[in-house]
């Protein structure tokens, strides 16, 4: 993002301002969220402010289609916590500023490729288009803060 303001109606990054925090006031804090503005003018308060229209989820956890459609990682999240843990033990989705995904698993105790496939088309499917290559691995690495990270979208 250029830093600018976006326009009524179109979605950008949220940032937050929040002065009720003694500790640590956060001032333009980007939180990593999409948002999209009211088109309608402010509040009948008469503060002045813009409104939200709606919250569209974290910019690094929305993947998209090769035909432009958008899933968000909650979808993803849906999908994947179908397969039972004896199948698959960790998945991790990936995808490359080039729209390349690839799908990273741990294999269960009891995983039968034949099982995992169909999750792998239905996911093919939501992405409209978009390949999706299987990598198996022994371990999928958490991030600094030690958090496992479902989705991981490559951004400029």
């Amino acid at each position: 993002s250029d830093g600018k303001p976006v326009p009524d109606g179109e979605t950008g990054a949220a940032l937050v301002t929040d002065l009720h925090n003694y500790a640590m006031p956060l001032i333009r804090y980007e939180n990593r969220d999409l948002a999209t503005m009211k088109r309608e003018p402010g509040c009948s308060c008469k503060r002045g402010l813009r409104k939200l229209e709606r919250v569209d989820g974290r910019a690094s956890d929305v993947l998209t289609g090769k035909k432009g459609t958008k899933v968000p990682s909650l979808a993803v999240n849906v999908l994947m916590t179908t397969i039972d843990l004896a199948l698959v033990k960790q998945f991790q989705i990936v995808q490359k500023k080039s729209g390349e995904t690839t799908l990273r698993i741990v294999r269960g105790a009891s995983f039968v490729e034949e099982r995992f496939l169909p999750m792998v088309a239905r996911l093919e499917s939501y992405l409209e288009g978009t390949k999706v290559e299987v990598v198996y691995l022994d371990e999928i690495p958490k991030t600094a803060a030690g958090k496992q990270r479902h989705v991981l979208v490559e951004r400029d």
